[in-house]
């Protein structure tokens, strides 16, 4: 629970009543919860949606359906499901009550650890180069800070969607693995100049 705004150190451990779910809601066991730079900033009280203390942060996870409330038809009690809601938040609980309409199932394969960081990072990734990048197979994506989570979602959904991704960071190692996801060149941007190696790649044209 966060009592006060401030930096992590502010929250602590309680006992909370039992999230019980109304019309169109489930009641979910969290098994994972995804720890991301909103929950840091919604602790402080910086975060655009703020909750008001006291509050339980959090707004990404995986975990079980245990109950449903009265109007759910899509899911059921022992579902799968993962979730981002940044304006509920939650997920740092043993349960949470969310509107089934945010919930997405999670393959039998896919680990809950797996499943709870995937909505944020992939989801801003998808709309970063979807809806507002309108990136176009055979276009060319620079994606900066790429070894990150969000970032590297971005390496892999560029190449999903078509693209030649450049991806730039600043540790060989960290890149190596970037590289392994899928990036078609890594530039380290403290020991490369990264405009000029951009446009050597690209025989000149940019991204």
């Amino acid at each position: 629970v966060c009592p006060a705004f401030g930096g992590p150190s502010v929250l602590e451990f309680r006992d909370v009543p039992a999230p019980m779910p109304g019309a169109g809601e489930v009641r979910i066991r969290i098994e994972a919860a995804g720890v991301n730079y909103p929950d840091i900033l919604s602790v402080a009280g910086t975060y655009p949606v703020k909750s008001e203390p006291p509050f339980i942060p959090g707004i990404e996870g995986a975990g079980a359906v245990v109950e449903c409330g009265p109007g759910v038809g899509r899911i059921k009690a022992g579902d799968r499901v993962c979730w981002q809601n940044n304006r509920v938040k939650g997920t740092f609980a043993e349960e949470i009550v969310l509107p089934e309409a945010g919930l997405s199932a999670i393959p039998d394969a896919v680990p809950f650890a797996i499943a709870a960081i995937t909505p944020t990072v992939y989801g801003t990734a998808w709309f970063a180069l979807n809806h507002r990048g309108r990136l176009q197979p055979g276009e060319v994506l620079v994606v900066h800070g790429a070894s990150g989570g969000t970032g590297l979602a971005a390496v892999q959904v560029g190449k999903m969607m078509g693209a030649t991704v450049i991806a730039t960071g600043g540790d060989d190692a960290k890149l190596a693995r970037v590289r392994e996801a899928g990036a078609d060149h890594v530039v380290n941007h403290r020991t490369e100049a990264v405009r000029d190696r951009i446009l050597e790649l690209t025989g000149g044209r940019g991204a």
